[in-house]
């Protein structure tokens, strides 16, 4: 829950981030398909799909925003 809503207030915030949420306990294809060997894990991924930033656990803003920041539109 936590991850989810900071992620959401970040793509709130930040003009070219969207935020989906998967439940891979659901799912639990998708999490092998995409490597997820623990939650939460953020994935971030550009608009052609390569993956950028994993981060296992709660990530923190500032430091998942940073890394994102190069790949945003100025």
């Amino acid at each position: 829950r936590h991850t989810r809503a900071r992620l959401s207030a970040l793509a709130e915030r930040q003009e070219g981030l969207r935020h989906v949420d998967i439940d891979v306990t659901n799912q639990p294809e998708v999490a092998h398909a995409l490597g997820v060997l623990r939650t939460p894990t953020t994935i971030a991924y550009t608009a052609s799909g390569t993956e950028i930033v994993r981060v296992s656990g709660l990530p923190e803003t500032d430091s998942l925003l940073a890394a994102l920041r190069p790949h945003l539109a100025a």
